[in-house]
């Protein structure tokens, strides 16, 4: 079925709504209405919008090429079908088939009279739009004449170089096509190709045997060659390979061939694919790389490699082709051309698309066709044939003509038949021509194609069913279709809920300080429970001031609890026994002046003449962290109980995720796939298993609901009944692992009946929380409940005695403190967590370090028993209880109940120490729905909802509310909740999600991969590993978890939906709080189609070019002594048992003689004015590869220091061994032995290649610069599969010591600093000018005294403001002792951030530009320096070991272990911060004109805030990730400058782009739109234009106002 987008908009709309309703609930009624009106009102979506591109011109066709002698005969012969059988079917496989019979693309005309030609191009199209025959014709025409001349020998002649193996494996099915037409029509050509990637086999046979199992039933062709042994033999012709790979090639000996000796001198192409990725750091890294391949081939002979590169998102505009060609020249060292007047000299090509004619319209019928023939083209029956579509064609006057001649002209194919005549339909070319020049939402393309304001919905649908045909319709398999159609749907996230009290109560869902008459404006919080409001925010010049920062990070709010008259907060001793941390305490009384915002605790300051009804009390929630995580007015525990409107961003996006994928109707649960995207690798890792976690509880609940459902006929009917028919259902709806026995499924379903029996987590959200089932006590036989309830005061009937007991017993289960099942799971389950302990209870006395609950709470306390009797007994009489009569039933209760129940519904035993015990006993206990007859009850202030009313009183601790009859009216609330919906409709099919981002081993990577495309994996979460032209199969759905940084990244995304479906691809995109996703949010057609910007690069950054420089000579040495090359044993060394000469000094010795290879090597691939600094000419290069703090040097110490420790480990661990006789303690210690063996072999036995890339020796290519590792200390599978590896200044962050990261589905902590024995880090001392934020550095050692630093602008920095840092430069690692846990619902904290620091830069060039009213003054060094500092928590540094490397955030007052589990007495150091310098691109900016004038309490939030705008503007304009530029300020001489770095160690280029007025223009107009675009008040600013995670520090100061008036009153009003 095709998706349907007004129904699947409104679906996902409607869920979206459902969800923020249903988990934000206010307790106040008038309020709670204000707040549901305003949500539905409120323009949570955008779209969907339909976007279509009109197809390519056509050329000319392949056989005129051919007729002009451009192209040899043979080359024709590439073009006959390859017909194989799929499923039943014939089908044509070779690409190249289209072109026999018709004609090219008129881009790919001029590709090939180019290459042709010798030119070097570049290719920008769009995708499926024929780039690859540009190349592969040329190629096998060269092959061709090679084979003609008799000179077709072994060798590489074309290098085909992909960024990852999906795109080499789809190039390599090609070949394989081509190859098969070749064999059959030209037996004698051997054109030969082959695939060298890390996954290809060393051996012919294992080549065999591997393509075999991949492509059973099929025989490999003769031209392929399947392994390393063969191509090295015999080097394939094409060879394809990844830019990773081609670095092991360059450096590994084995593989010579391909580049010395006789088969090496035939190279002539090297095509790069997807060429727009290598922009900034990584553009850097290829070029090097390619001009080291250059080296080895062609000498670096210019001309004699023709370069191609491709791309579908290179250029959009042609006045940029000539950034195209700046940006080709660099990257390839070749020339490149375009001269808009010289057709001979343009090299960069663009695919252009037809510009419709509505005259070639030949007819056009009614709308009511179009549902008929949709109809019967998705029924997949043979019935769906050409003659059937005819006949309805025919009925709804489509001419016969048009239907004939289309008739004779498909070849019995059906879809070809549709594209010829409704390629004659005006109304689908009206639709072509609409959609011609920009995207447009859906509903306006209706009201053009039918020229009405107001389409019905029946028009709608028809429009719908237009589209599906002609995106069905297509003249091939390979050809684009009749409208090759899109989706696009934009959903932005909440911003909070906000309220003005006066002059009436008003609800706002965007940020607002004031409201438009001009009072202030609160956030409000609540609890999840109880519904409680909270106001939350910060005293700010005696006012209460909202805050905002980004979703998951830490908030300083305070928290105020609304009082109200009817309000007395209470303690529940329940809660101190089942969460025994302190978490929150009471503060101050305040009030608060709801009509001008003033607040005060003692005498009021309130200046405006305000009255007793505008004034409000506060009592300040103390938390101990920054969450609230108990709320004081019901007493309930739980993490995050009161929280503001703003939410996780995995909960909503997982909201969206569950919504479009039970919205994808598909027959068969393998069909139905979802591909998501992140730009953050730890978003896209936790988000896979908590989608599945969310997921699995959603459609476990649905399991729950319908056994029960099943069976409501059944009176009694019990948790052990329902587990069974749950468990029978789930295995019918398949949705268990397959690896699961009936053991582990049935203690699957154990613990999520458990969870909801007790409401563990989300009682509220839970299925007896939203009403659709409710569990009871079994009473026992021929029991009565006490006489005193009937007596007076109580004067209860016996049912509503009954009522009592059911109540109180409640309160026990929702504390857990019940019995589990024998079959189930234990009470100290993870799956529990936090409350993963065994609860009991008796009579009197709790005990809060034992989990035992008292039944009647001590003398002067509360609990939620002894609270719910004295609101009964006060209903009752209309009297305030003094406690007594309340405290007297209760025990009396207390008595009957451990007197008859015992064995009936309670279990009673005892131990010496706490006595007698009890719990409930869970099998006394039925499961009820709710019938007519029966009504339930909802609570009319905090919306519980229970089977049983005793005088209306509500069993919700300290809630005055009345329980009421859901009636007519009230069910609305109830069944519009979200989960209630999903509980109750969600279809019970299994979901399964995986994480694929870079963390993962490359191998393991790929498994992934196949998996998502075989059906086994329905969600991949990605980061932008599959952004590139990934084949990923028949994909229909793309979800994008927030905006992408450019359009490019979005149209490469939503390129991976519907490219082989016969149906349109829908696009979702989750906008979050920030000024980039809600820009867009609001024009969503700018992402969509907009403007594409090329990249850059410049190869200047020291760091890159060193690596690749080891790589040169490194090459040559394993070139002369090939035994080295191999495992990092072969070149260490490390046990002496090869030749003791370790590679490191063998290496040494070989360049100390100045070999002439490498020279002439280095001058020929390192940049002229890079030669310099690196001393080429004198060798000035090799201390920094093997001198004493060589990289070479380090790394070598670092693996023998790590082999020395395990050595060590393991001697240490054999020694206990000997001396116990315990065998318990020998199992251990054998265990610990097994572990420290297999740790040493997989050093010993790890690719030497790898080692050094991850040590930074050689490129790495996922293109950071200081690379460090976290390693992992592991025996779980798991942690086998991934590698942690960041940059180090953002590592010192996330990987310090106690942060935790989240990989493959785990997560994994850092216990401290890797260490190398006989180095250490390197220390500094540092300080900020706590007056002008001025930074200054000096080198330092652990034991000296910290200098006196002074400010040259203020003088003397006091002590308390010097600080130590050192650089973790070897890396981070796990503890052994340490057991990953599954992520779950609440992501692991981001504890640590860092702030850069700049403090220097070498010989500016310097320049001035007028900007409409500004005169700006510009600096721009490739030489400045910066550094990034982590203070670690709360600013209070770390405590670290500088004997074993463990490292704690806090001091730790007891002795430690080493990372390796074992004691360690060395003292630690502290407190340290962790920090990093490095030298990166910089430019300051100073305003001269116009002068800047404000007075001293707004100057640093004016330059934060023009600072901070600026970088948003950079960003949008320039179209620069904002991750990869960063600034901070520095007052200077002529006033504070705003200092903008690029975030690449050694530059990549991008600040050096504002050194231009056009560039400069546009980034100062892209911030003043920002600023426009934002709705928070001016006085303050949000994620939504200024505020990001990196810049938490100053969020209070940053000001969206005083910038926007600024920068609109001199840029002349213009935007």
């Amino acid at each position: 079925m095709a998706i349907d987008p007004l129904k699947v908009t409104q679906n996902i709309r409607e869920s979206y709504v459902r969800y923020l309703t249903s988990t934000f609930r206010l307790r106040d009624a008038n309020l709670r209405k204000l707040f549901l009106q305003e949500v539905e009102k409120f323009w949570f979506t955008n779209g969907p919008i339909l976007e279509a591109t009109p197809p390519f011109t056509k050329g000319c066709y392949l056989k005129d090429l051919i007729n002009e002698g451009v192209l040899l005969d043979k080359v024709f012969d590439l073009t006959y079908p390859n017909y194989i059988y799929e499923e039943g079917q014939k089908k044509q496989k070779n690409s190249l088939f289209t072109l026999r019979n018709s004609p090219l693309y008129l881009h790919q005309e001029k590709a090939l009279r180019k290459i042709l030609e010798g030119r070097n191009v570049a290719i920008a199209s769009g995708t499926s739009s024929g780039k690859t025959e540009c190349f592969l014709i040329p190629i096998y025409n060269h092959l061709l004449r090679e084979y003609e001349a008799g000179e077709l020998t072994p060798g590489v002649r074309a290098l085909l170089l992909y960024p990852m193996n999906a795109l080499a494996n789809d190039q390599l099915r090609r070949l394989r096509d081509i190859a098969t037409v070749m064999e059959e029509k030209s037996p004698d050509v051997h054109i030969t190709f082959g695939r060298y990637v890390g996954d290809t086999p060393e051996t012919k046979k294992e080549g065999e045997g591997q393509f075999r199992f991949r492509n059973p039933g099929l025989e490999p062709v003769r031209s392929e060659l399947l392994s390393r042994e063969e191509m090295r033999e015999n080097p394939p012709h094409i060879l394809i390979t990844n830019y990773a790979m081609l670095e092991y090639l360059l450096l590994r000996p084995k593989d010579s061939s391909f580049f010395d000796g006789e088969y090496a001198t035939h190279w002539k192409f090297l095509v790069l694919d997807e060429a727009h990725v290598y922009s900034g750091a990584s553009g850097i890294e290829m070029a090097m790389l390619i001009r080291r391949l250059k080296d080895r081939v062609c000498k670096n002979m210019e001309g004699d490699l023709q370069c191609i590169a491709t791309s579908a998102t290179l250029v959009k505009e042609e006045e940029d082709f000539n950034k195209v060609v700046e940006f080709a020249t660099k990257l390839f060292g070749e020339r490149f051309e375009f001269d808009s007047q010289n057709p001979q000299r343009q090299d960069v090509i663009k695919g252009e698309r037809i510009k419709i004619q509505i005259e070639e319209a030949g007819f056009d019928c009614p709308m009511q066709l179009y549902p008929e023939l949709d109809t019967i083209i998705r029924q997949r029956t043979e019935d769906s044939t050409i003659e059937q579509c005819y006949q309805v064609c025919k009925e709804y006057g489509v001419p016969e003509n048009i239907l004939n001649e289309s008739k004779e002209q498909c070849n019995g194919d059906n879809k070809r038949f549709l594209y010829r005549v409704f390629s004659k339909d005006k109304k689908i070319i009206k639709l072509k021509g609409i959609l011609e020049e920009e995207s447009k939402n859906f509903e306006d393309c209706v009201k053009i194609l039918l020229e009405k304001d107001t389409p019905s919905d029946e028009e709608r649908k028809y429009a719908i069913s237009l589209v599906n045909i002609a995106v069905w319709s297509r003249p091939d398999a390979e050809s684009l279709p009749l409208l090759p159609a899109r989706y696009h749907l934009f959903v932005r996230a909440p911003e909070g809920i906000f309220v003005s009290f006066y002059p009436e109560p008003k609800i706002l869902l965007e940020r607002r300080e004031v409201t438009d008459e001009g009072y202030p404006v609160f956030e409000l919080a609540s609890c999840r429970r109880c519904g409680q409001e909270y106001l939350v925010g910060n005293v700010k010049d005696d006012k209460l001031k909202h805050s905002f920062t980004e979703v998951d990070t830490s908030r300083k709010n305070r928290f105020f609890l609304l009082l109200r008259e009817d309000i007395q907060l209470k303690e529940d001793e329940d809660q101190e026994v089942a969460v025994p941390e302190e978490i929150a305490e009471k503060g101050k009384t305040w009030k608060l002046c709801i009509k001008c915002g003033a607040i005060w605790d003692d005498s009021p300051i309130c200046a405006c003449s305000h009255q007793d009804n505008t004034i409000r009390t506060l009592i300040e929630i103390n938390p101990k962290d920054s969450m609230l995580n108990t709320c004081c007015l019901c007493g309930l525990r739980s993490i995050n109980i009161v929280r503001e409107f703003i939410f996780q961003k995995d909960a909503p996006a997982a909201v969206l995720v569950t919504a479009l994928y039970q919205n994808l109707e598909k027959e068969s649960v393998k069909e139905k796939k979802i591909l998501t995207f992140s730009d953050s690798r730890q978003d896209a890792a936790f988000f896979a298993p908590y989608l599945e976690f969310t997921y699995k509880r959603i459609l476990f609940r649905r399991l729950i609901v319908e056994a029960l459902s099943n069976n409501s006929s059944l009176h009694d009917y019990r948790l052990g009944s329902l587990c069974e028919d749950a468990l029978k259902l789930g295995d019918e709806k398949s949705v268990f692992n397959s690896g699961m026995d009936r053991k582990e499924k049935k203690k699957e379903i154990w613990k999520w009946i458990l969870q909801d029996f007790c409401g563990v987590w989300d009682k509220r959200n839970s299925l007896e929380g939203v009403g659709l089932l409710s569990f009871i006590p079994v009473f026992p036989i021929d029991w009565k409940p006490v006489k005193e309830l009937q007596e007076s005061p109580w004067n209860l009937s016996e049912d509503e005695s009954k009522g009592i007991y059911q109540t109180l017993l409640n309160t026990l289960r929702f504390n857990m403190a019940i019995t589990f099942p024998d079959d189930g799971p234990a009470p100290v389950d993870e799956f529990f967590a936090p409350r993963n302990r065994e609860y009991k209870f008796r009579g009197e006395r709790s005990d809060i370090k034992n989990s035992i609950f008292s039944f009647i709470p001590v003398a002067g306390k509360l609990n939620t028993r002894l609270e719910y009797l004295k609101k009964l007994y006060k209903q009752i009489t209309g009297n305030e209880n003094e406690d007594n009569e309340s405290r007297i039933l209760l025990g009396k209760i207390w008595n009957d109940i451990s007197d008859n129940w015992i064995g009936k519904g309670i279990y009673q035993f005892s131990n010496s120490i706490q006595g007698v015990l009890y719990q409930l006993d869970y099998k006394y206990w039925k499961v009820i729905q709710e019938n007519s007859s029966t009504p339930w009850f909802l609570c009319d202030r905090c919306g519980t909802i229970v089977p049983t009313s005793v005088k209306g009183v509500c069993p919700t601790f300290n809630c005055n509310g009345t329980l009421v009859v859901i009636n007519d009216i009230r069910r609305k609330e109830v069944t519009n909740n979200h989960y209630r919906y999903l509980y109750s409709n969600l279809s019970p099919i299994n979901m399964t999600a995986q994480e694929h981002t870079a963390q993962l081993t490359t191998d393991y990577a790929s498994n992934v991969q196949q998996n998502f495309i075989k059906g086994d994996i329905n969600v991949l979460s990605c980061s932008t590993t599959f952004e590139l032209g990934v084949n990923l199969g028949e994909l229909e759905a793309i979800f994008m978890r927030n905006v992408p940084p450019e359009p490019a990244n979005y149209i490469q995304r939503a390129g991976r939906a519907g490219r082989r479906l016969s149906s349109v691809g829908f696009i979702l995109t989750f906008a979050q709080l920030r000024s980039h996703d809600l820009t867009y949010f609001k024009e969503p057609e700018k992402m969509v189609e907009g403007r594409i910007k090329p990249p850059a690069v410049e190869i200047c950054n020291e760091k890159i070019i060193s690596r690749h420089l080891h790589s040169i000579v490194l090459a040559n040495f394993f070139r002369q002594f090939p035994d080295y090359f191999g495992t990092v044993e072969s070149f260490f060394r490390l046990d002496g048992s090869l030749e003791s000469y370790s590679g490191t000094e063998k290496l040494k010795e070989y360049i100390n003689a100045r070999p002439e290879s490498i020279s002439k090597s280095l001058e020929r691939v390192i940049p002229y004015d890079m030669r310099g600094f690196f001393n080429i000419e004198n060798f000035g290069w090799i201390d920094n590869l093997v001198g004493n703090n060589g990289a070479l040097t380090i790394a070598d110490e670092k693996i023998r220091d790590e082999y020395t420790q395990l050595k060590g480990f393991y001697d240490f661990k054999e020694e206990e061994w000997k001396n116990t006789t315990d065998q318990q303690k020998r199992n251990r210690l054998n265990g610990d032995m097994d572990w420290a063996n297999r740790r040493i072999k997989t050093i010993k036995s790890k690719q030497l290649i790898d080692f050094l890339a991850s040590h930074t020796v050689i490129p790495k290519y996922g293109f950071p610069v200081d690379v460090v590792e976290l390693e992992i200390l592991s025996h779980i599978p798991a942690s086998k599969e991934i590698q942690l590896e960041r940059d180090l200044r953002m590592a010192i962050s996330e990987f310090a010591p106690g942060s935790q990261v989240v990989a493959n589905g785990y997560i994994w902590e850092s216990a401290g600093l890797r260490m190398v024995k006989n180095r250490t880090w390197p220390i500094n001392w540092y300080a900020v000018c706590p007056q002008c934020n001025r930074f200054y550095i000096y080198k330092g050692t652990i034991d000296d005294a910290p200098p006196l630093i002074s400010c040259e602008i203020h003088g003397n920095i006091s002590r308390q403001n010097v600080h130590k840092f050192i650089t973790p430069i070897f890396g981070f690692v796990t503890s052994k002792n340490y057991e990953p846990q599954k992520p779950g619902e609440s992501r692991p904290k981001r504890e640590f951030t860092t702030r850069p620091y700049f403090f220097d830069y070498k010989g500016p060039e310097e320049k001035e530009f007028s900007i409409s009213k500004f005169t700006i003054k510009c600096k721009y060094s490739s030489d400045g320096e910066l550094a990034v500092v982590c203070k670690g928590k709360k600013g209070i540094g770390f405590w670290i070991c500088f004997t074993c490397g463990a490292a704690f955030s806090e001091r730790q007052r007891e002795k430690h272990k080493t990372p390796f589990g074992i004691d360690c007495s060395s003292a630690l150091r502290g407190p340290l911060h962790l920090g990093h310098t490095f030298k990166t691109d910089v430019i300051s900016i100073s305003f001269k004109e116009p002068k800047i004038d404000i007075n001293n309490k707004d100057y640093n939030s004016f330059y934060l805030s023009l600072l901070y705008a600026i970088l948003e503007g950079i960003s949008y304009a320039l179209g620069i990730k904002r991750q990869d530029i960063d600034g901070c300020l520095y007052p200077s001489e002529e006033g504070i400058m705003l200092v903008l770095f690029d975030n690449v160690p050694g530059g990549a280029g991008h600040v050096k782009r504002l050194m231009s007025d056009e560039n400069l223009n546009d980034v100062l107009r892209s911030s003043l739109a920002c600023l426009k675009n934002c709705t928070c008040g001016l006085e303050t600013s949000c994620d939504g234009c200024l505020r990001n995670y990196q810049n938490q520090f100053c969020h209070e100061q940053l000001q969206r106002g005083i910038i926007l008036e600024f920068l609109k009153s001199n840029l002349e009003g213009e935007v």
